[in-house]
């Protein structure tokens, strides 16, 4: 199960160099705890040992046979040849007590925890292990084998960080992904703003639908196993349905989605109150779900409640939260910071702006990352005195509640225009609701960045034509922000995350732009060419 893996190249130097960045007051409080995020959930297993921690459709684990495997997987490593405290340790599992246990018994070994998805691309995994320098995989193979010997150099080592946790690498759904690090302090504190805000309770039962190698679903798994809750694994998010009986079979009471996960359900899914008549309330985050999706599930659930949330890799998990009971007169709002979080929404100064007024989206916490691993720069441009600059642009309203107004990174010059995608798909959905627009550009290859838009049916109902949505885009809006493509999507492309890759769609409006040539007004494939 557990692999050496061979280091293709040397550790870099100061690959640390967070000591750098001085963390902020929020910091310095509390969390700075030495007991580990290990030691907490051994804590709390000793307070419930015969609690249920997992079930899945073929067993169940309790507090106690977690306590059992965390410690023996602890035990394994610590007998690895050359283990050492901050090695880090890459795990490659699915859902289940086999990555619980690893991931745990990694920081019980006082080691880092490096997450990987499953499913993700071979190369993309030994270039993650080695930018890491991991010496050790954990997977399903069945060979353990050396491959390579001797210790890695410690060039760099000395400054670690003490109480590094794991290293989470960012979605890349719209950029390069980066290594967040995140300490045992930045985990704790997040679950325990998390369960102040949301009403999880230990006789929870929790579906477990999103991948625990990502900061959501990470933060699912952290913030009921230290509430003494249960995790239920089962189900596919292939067959929408199969949740909803998994919901019902286990008497599941919350369980927490990015917005394409909750498309899923309202399209392919008969999930209402009654049909899992034991929910108390479910979570959006990771993006964001349309005002209309988000009524129609609030509709769906009532009486269960429906919370917004908001967050980022870089801060932990989640930043802020809606109560359900403010949806209707906060409608589109993320809500404000949750307990322990601090958030603004500030000028290119760092003044705070006025109501109504876009500005950029910041943060402080004791939830805030450590830094990219091993990129200074990266580090420095997103940390800075003392807050997360998220790249995400706001408003907030009189009483300080938010509302993005999408991502700094996804700013367009079109026509010597300033263009925003989420601008364009705010104006589509206000229009017709029943699709789920997403706009990206893409290179014509004549050096002049377009548009494409892409539609997903967002419930049941059939979408309007591509005729339709064009002729609106020409009655109501500019010529810089009419989309040049128009293509229909029953699914869009996904990362390992559950998000819409974004670079995907380009990438397909590239080559769909490159193999065909479209006229305006022709309908002879979903996809069009618009607006010459």
């Amino acid at each position: 199960m557990i692999r050496h893996v061979r280091s293709q190249t040397k550790p870099p130097l100061n690959e640390w160099r967070v000591d750098e960045f001085r963390p902020n007051a929020h910091r310095q409080r509390v969390w700075q705890e030495a007991i580990s995020l290990a030691e907490r959930l051994l804590l709390v297993a000793k307070k419930a040992p015969h609690c249920d921690a997992l079930v899945t459709d073929s067993a169940s684990y309790t507090y106690a046979d977690l306590t059992l495997r965390v410690r023996a997987f602890s035990e394994e490593l610590e007998c690895l040849p050359g283990w050492r405290v901050g090695e880090r340790v890459g795990i490659r599992l699915g859902n289940g007590i086999d990555y619980i246990a690893a991931f745990y018994g990694v920081l019980l070994a006082r080691g880092v925890a490096v997450p990987l998805p499953v499913e993700q691309r071979e190369d993309w995994i030994e270039h993650v292990l080695a930018r890491t320098t991991c010496r050790w995989i954990v997977d399903r193979s069945s060979a353990t084998r050396a491959l390579s010997t001797g210790i890695l150099p410690t060039s760099g080592r000395d400054r670690m960080p003490s109480d590094l946790a794991a290293v989470f690498f960012t979605s890349g759904s719209s950029g390069d992904p980066k290594g967040v690090m995140l300490s045992h302090g930045n985990l704790i504190s997040n679950a325990a703003s998390i369960i102040k805000s949301l009403p999880l309770l230990p006789t929870d039962r929790a579906l477990a639908v999103l991948p625990f190698c990502h900061a959501y679903g990470n933060s699912v798994l952290q913030s009921h196993l230290l509430s003494g809750a249960t995790l239920v694994i089962s189900g596919s998010t292939t067959f929408p349905e199969s949740l909803v009986d998994a919901m019902r079979k286990h008497g599941v009471t919350s369980f927490a989605g990015v917005p394409d996960l909750h498309r899923l359900l309202l399209r392919g899914s008969q999930l209402t109150a009654e049909a899992v008549p034991t929910l108390r309330y479910a979570t959006v985050a990771g993006g964001a779900l349309s005002v209309e999706l988000t009524q129609q599930m609030t509709e769906r659930l009532r009486p269960a409640e429906f919370f917004v949330m908001y967050g980022q890799t870089e801060a932990t998990a989640r930043l802020s939260c809606l109560p359900a009971f403010e949806w209707e007169t906060r409608r589109g709002s993320i809500g404000r910071g949750i307990p322990d979080v601090t958030l603004e929404v500030v000028d290119e100064r760092g003044n705070s702006v006025a109501p109504g007024v876009i500005g950029e989206l910041r943060a402080a916490g004791p939830n805030i990352m450590r830094g990219y691993w091993n990129d200074f720069e990266a580090t420095q441009q997103c940390l800075r005195d003392g807050w997360l600059h998220t790249g995400d642009l706001a408003t907030v309203d009189d009483d300080g509640y938010i509302y993005l107004r999408g991502r700094n990174s996804q700013l367009l010059k079109i026509g010597g225009y300033r263009v925003h995608p989420a601008e364009i798909e705010a104006v589509i959905s206000a229009r017709f609701p029943i699709c789920d627009p997403v706009v990206v550009p893409y290179n014509a290859g004549d050096g002049m960045a377009r548009l494409a838009m892409f539609l997903t049916p967002a419930a049941s109902e059939p979408i309007p034509s591509v005729n339709e949505v064009r002729h609106f885009c020409q009655e109501s809006l500019p010529r810089h922000q009419r989309p040049d493509i128009i293509e229909v999507l029953e699914t869009p492309p996904l990362t390992a995350s559950l998000k819409v890759d974004r670079q995907a769609l380009s990438r397909m409006a590239t080559g769909n732009c490159r193999t065909r040539s479209v006229r305006p007004g022709s309908e002879k494939t979903a996809a069009e060419a618009v607006l010459r």
